[in-house]
């Protein structure tokens, strides 16, 4: 009788089943005589039905989501949500020789300076007007000083708006400190740009941010880099128009 042959012996293709002694493949996964799994098969199929619970648990969550009615992907906010303007919005757009300057009102942080300020656009107030006073690095001022108005007649109210003046948000111009209480009310129609951190107007009864400028800081610096003589420009920049656009 031939005599078995032992694993040693064997081909390099060929193994001893563990439980039955025959003969088989060594990359067989199962012994065709006595039918058992060796462990290699064993971990493939325990792999293949881990797989598959975490499919369904996924795919169960994912349904669970979708109709419970939050939010999906295509609903999150991203640049296209904050870049344009938010219906509804106000602009004051002044013009000069050199350009438009566009400022966005903050109707919402501070209406009752922006009402006062659309009022007084709508009634012509500013028509006349121009930019006279240039200080780089702190603010770029403008109204009716210098022509034959003078101030507005009617002051506006202090409100506290919590907005920073920041740089290139836009301001209601006043007399006293920003920490005097009673020259908190002396805003007329007299306005500036913020050409940096103001913080020395965010006391307690600040300067009141009313706008941001959108679109012509060029224009601003422009003007910055004309002839002045103590803060004050040599010839003003005259407002070619001013209106009040909504989007």
């Amino acid at each position: 009788m031939a005599r078995r042959k032992k694993a040693g012996e064997l081909r390099d293709d060929k193994v001893e089943c563990g439980y039955c002694d025959a003969v088989i493949p060594e990359d067989a996964l199962r012994c065709p005589k006595c039918g058992k799994l060796f462990s290699a098969a064993k971990k493939m199929a325990a792999f293949v039905v881990v797989v598959i619970v975490v499919l369904a648990s996924m795919s169960a969550l994912i349904a669970i989501y979708y109709f419970s009615g939050q939010q999906g992907y295509d609903d999150v906010p991203g640049d296209d949500d904050i870049t344009p303007p938010t219906t509804g919005s106000k602009f004051m757009v002044i013009g000069t020789s050199y350009g438009q300057i566009k400022i966005e009102l903050d109707t919402v942080n501070a209406p009752v300076t922006t009402a006062h300020i659309i009022s007084l656009v709508n009634s012509g107030w500013y028509n006349g007007g121009g930019w006279y006073r240039a200080i780089p690095g702190f603010v770029l001022q403008g109204g009716t000083e210098r022509s034959d108005k003078g101030s507005s007649s009617t002051n506006v109210a202090w409100e506290d708006t919590g907005v920073m003046n920041t740089k290139y948000t836009v301001a209601m111009a006043r007399s006293g400190q920003a920490s005097d209480p009673a020259a908190s009310g002396s805003a007329s129609s007299e306005f500036f740009v913020n050409l940096g951190a103001n913080t020395n107007l965010d006391s307690q009864y600040a300067y009141v941010v009313f706008g941001k400028v959108v679109t012509g800081q060029n224009v601003i610096d422009t003007i910055l880099g004309l002839p002045a003589t103590s803060e004050y420009l040599d010839s003003m920049v005259m407002f070619t128009s001013v209106s009040i656009t909504s989007v």
